[in-house]
């Protein structure tokens, strides 16, 4: 993990979230890798929700495991980032084309996009927008 524990992190095995929430250290540059097991805990797909960066996933196939990892990219610094991991359901139905491999690119799915939310309300000094 590229930072310090907020809380320990958390698993329900009767619903199948899994959370972990953390203070990233940016000076660690490589990023924060999850295993998740996609066959035994989330057979019909799983949805990833972020408070801020992005993440990849990396698929093995059913027959070497049925897991996959999930690199999370953290947000800019100051925020305790929080990456959440459930079941898909008919309200997320994310279902199991969230991580299944593309034929246009074999190893990795794209990213999500960032959902940084500015409580300030003003912009970032790393913000383009912020200089002009």
């Amino acid at each position: 993990m590229a930072g310090a524990f907020e809380r320990a992190p958390t698993f329900d095995a009767e619903t199948g979230v899994y959370r972990l929430e953390f203070c990233a250290d940016h000076d660690i540059k490589a990023p924060t890798e999850i295993f998740i097991p996609e066959v035994v805990q989330y057979p019909e797909g799983f949805v990833v929700e972020l408070s801020d960066g992005d993440y990849t996933l990396e698929r093995a196939p059913d027959r070497v495991g049925g897991y996959c990892i999930l690199r999370y990219t953290p947000g800019p610094p100051g925020y305790v980032s929080i990456v959440v991991i459930k079941r898909a359901d008919a309200d997320d139905p994310g279902g199991r084309g969230c991580c299944v491999q593309s034929a246009a690119d074999d190893k990795l799915l794209p990213s999500k996009p960032s959902s940084v939310v500015d409580f300030a309300g003003e912009a970032s000094p790393a913000d383009p927008a912020a200089e002009a």
